[in-house]
């Protein structure tokens, strides 16, 4: 008699359950999802059919105000954006037998590279996609299934662009009071990274205290985005903090008129001298800001027909005059790009590592206990790049004319 419990457990193994689009929707390729569907038998199994199927779907959510503005009425609409199924064991007229043992079902997916990225916005907008196995039983016997979530994101910018490894500065100035410098040593960052984040301001001139300086990393989402830079009638604009502090005490350290503004012309010289006398105060501050580690607390950079993400930093900084007690703000934001591929990450091996490389092997791939071996490196007769350096010419040095 057929069992009604299954006697083993299905288990998906992924290659990569974080894939990467490169480019835009326009002009990515898309990218390749791989696996295999694993399980062991402790005794004969008899199934209908075995398959693998990857959705995604977008589900987006909004409120009408109805009746005299006291009742909204919800909306929804989802959308099925990919359905891709694959048949391990297709089903057919007669019921498979499974022998006692080990059994891997190798699948693959290709994406299109106009697929939307991975989004949670809690109530307004959702797109996920996730990966489900299925074993078929016989009539009256329960099914088996495994399920698998899968993370797609898209690379919108290159992170070696030299625009994005330079540091950044962001000079500001309130009137003739304060001036502030903030500094990251780069613009660009990805999951899990730390900004050193500088600070330095500097009062211009001893009549000046510096309270408080508060800083938040907000992550914008417009929802109703175009895709072509523009925001239709309906967008609608979510907002959080990935990072927030405030700072109270920071290094001083106190500097002349003259050293601060060099350039600045002193008539007399009763002047001149107070301001060598009188010392202006620098006030600096520097820490670390670890970014979120996993796509459901943070967005890389989007920019697709529904969505569109941005990130900036914003600064505070609150002062007040000593004499006459009068409160000032100083607001910056300095901008930011999160991609989802780390600075860290190697590029295309040199010329002599990749004549090494293999074949894709899915065994390889998905952990089997199949043993690499490295290809011997074999004589094809002709010189390496050095040995072709060492060698003499074989040409003459004039040649004769040529005859025609």
């Amino acid at each position: 008699m057929e069992s009604i419990r299954s006697p083993t457990k299905l288990s998906v193994e992924l290659e990569n359950d974080n894939l990467i689009m490169f480019g835009s929707a326009y002009e990515s390729s898309g990218c390749v999802l791989r696996g295999v569907l694993r399980f062991t038998l402790t005794q004969p199994l008899k199934v209908k059919s075995i398959s693998v199927r990857f959705t995604g779907k977008s589900l987006h959510t909004w409120s009408e105000v109805v009746g005299n503005g006291q009742e909204q009425l919800c909306h929804e609409d989802e959308h099925t954006v990919v359905d891709h199924h694959f048949d391990c064991l297709p089903r057919q007229s007669k019921l498979y037998t499974l022998p006692v043992g080990n059994h891997s079902y190798h699948f693959e997916f290709v994406l299109k590279g106009s697929l939307p990225e991975t989004t949670h916005v809690i109530n307004f907008y959702q797109v996920e996609y996730k990966l489900k196995a299925l074993v078929e039983r016989p009539a009256f016997i329960p099914n088996q299934s495994a399920r698998q979530v899968v993370h797609l994101s898209r690379q919108l910018y290159s992170p070696h662009s030299p625009e994005f490894m330079e540091p950044v500065y962001m000079v500001k100035r309130y009137q003739n009071d304060l001036e502030s410098i903030i500094s990251l040593p780069a613009k660009i960052y990805a999951y899990g990274d730390t900004i050193t984040l500088s600070i330095v301001i500097s009062a211009l001139h001893d009549h000046l205290q510096l309270d408080s300086m508060t800083c938040n990393l907000k992550e914008y989402i417009i929802l109703g985005n175009s895709g072509v830079g523009t925001l239709t009638d309906n967008a609608r604009a979510h907002g959080r903090h990935l990072f927030s502090t405030k700072v109270n005490q920071f290094s001083t350290s106190t500097t002349t008129m003259e050293q601060q503004q060099p350039q600045r012309h002193v008539d007399s010289e009763d002047n001149n001298n107070n301001n060598l006398k009188g010392g202006l105060t620098v006030w600096a501050k520097q820490f670390d800001v670890v970014l979120p580690s996993t796509g459901t607390e943070m967005h890389c950079d989007m920019d697709n027909d529904m969505v569109r993400v941005r990130h900036k930093f914003k600064f505070i900084l609150d002062f007040h005059h000593t004499q006459t007690g009068h409160s000032m703000q100083l607001r910056t934001a300095v901008p930011v790009n999160i991609c989802a591929l780390s600075l860290t990450t190697q590029q295309l091996p040199a010329y002599e590592s990749a004549s090494f490389d293999l074949a894709y092997d899915p065994n390889i791939a998905m952990g089997s206990n199949t043993c690499l071996r490295l290809p011997t490196q074999r004589n094809t007769g002709l010189p390496t790049y050095l040995e072709a350096l060492n060698l003499g010419s074989d040409y003459e040095e004039h040649p004769p004319p040529l005859v025609f």
